[in-house]
């Protein structure tokens, strides 16, 4: 036995005239799902001419799960003025989330492209434009959620929801920098942000003040050469003696003995010279020492320089 299938008229609701729903075979419950979509389809279709959106929503909605699971090819139509209801309502957000669910079926050409031109005029309507540019360049950007961590500059978004945000920018090396920003739906907005190159950490300059005066240390050094050299007329002030000790009495016993008195006389010299210096050299070491001790004694002072931290003894 055959049955004749309904059609659904699905309203068209900017072009004016009913649409009718195909023709679909098989199940046996069909027919009434098609009655009762068709049903549904009239009232929002009237009610939308009489600019009752809320009603015309209520109806369509009511009717997309009847087309949906009778798998009328009118589906499309129904999802799409669904989302002209929400446009008329005031709902934007609502609307592209329909439009959305409208885009994943097929359709006709003309109306792919009006819900193409409307979902571009309602994203102004939900969401705002932000972008970041960076100095130096290679920083990063890091938006709450927005980004899924680190982002590279610049950055740009043209789907951000209104609110107040906070972007991070960051480079190694650099001070990191925190921007808040309020975006606002329909509008741009752009942080421009220049980091500041970090210093390098001060080192530790140890100066242990001037150099240690090195003159009594050579003076006392010279002393002791010039006592040495006494050491050597010694030495042979004591050889002239012993040979003079071993000639009998005449010229040469007396040259010897002269050359002895000689360098005896040098070698006393030599120490009493060599000791007079070494004194003098301790004496100017110790007038030295002293000097140190009254200008600064047992302190030490710490002071920035280029260099960093100089600590002074």
């Amino acid at each position: 036995m055959t049955r004749t299938v309904r059609t659904i008229a699905v309203m068209a609701l900017l072009a004016g005239p009913a649409t009718a729903v195909a023709q679909a075979p098989t199940p046996d419950d069909q027919p009434t799902q098609l009655r009762r979509a068709q049903a549904l389809v009239n009232e929002a279709s009237a009610a939308f001419r009489s600019k009752d959106y809320l009603a015309a929503l209520k109806a369509l909605r009511a009717a997309e799960p009847l087309a949906e699971k009778a798998d009328d090819p009118a589906l499309p139509q129904i999802r799409f003025n669904i989302a002209r209801c929400l446009e008329q309502l005031g709902r934007p957000a609502e609307a592209m989330a329909a439009y959305d669910r409208y885009n994943e079926l097929p359709d006709a050409s003309h109306r792919k492209q009006r819900a193409f031109e409307a979902m571009r005029q309602l994203r102004g309507q939900v969401f705002g434009t932000l972008s970041v540019a960076c100095s130096p360049t290679g920083s990063l950007v890091e938006i709450a959620g927005i980004t899924k961590g680190a982002a590279s500059c610049p950055w740009q978004s043209q789907e951000v929801k209104p609110g107040a945000y906070a972007v991070k920018i960051s480079h190694p090396g650099y001070e990191s920098k925190i921007e808040t920003i309020d975006i606002e739906a329909g509008k741009s907005f752009k942080v421009e942000a220049t980091l500041k190159s970090l210093a390098p950490p001060p080192s530790l300059v140890v100066d242990a003040g001037p150099p240690p005066n090195l003159w009594p240390w050579m003076t006392m050094g010279a002393g002791l050469v010039v006592a040495a050299s006494g050491g050597y007329f010694t030495l042979t002030a004591a050889s002239d003696r012993d040979d003079a000790q071993q000639l009998p009495p005449g010229d040469d016993r007396q040259a010897l003995v002269d050359d002895f008195e000689t360098n005896r006389t040098l070698s006393y010299v030599m120490y009493g010279t060599g000791a007079a210096i070494v004194v003098g050299g301790i004496v100017w070491w110790l007038l030295d020492e002293d000097e140190d001790k009254d200008e600064d004694p047992l302190t030490a002072s710490v002071r920035a320089s280029p260099a960093g931290l100089q600590v002074r003894f």
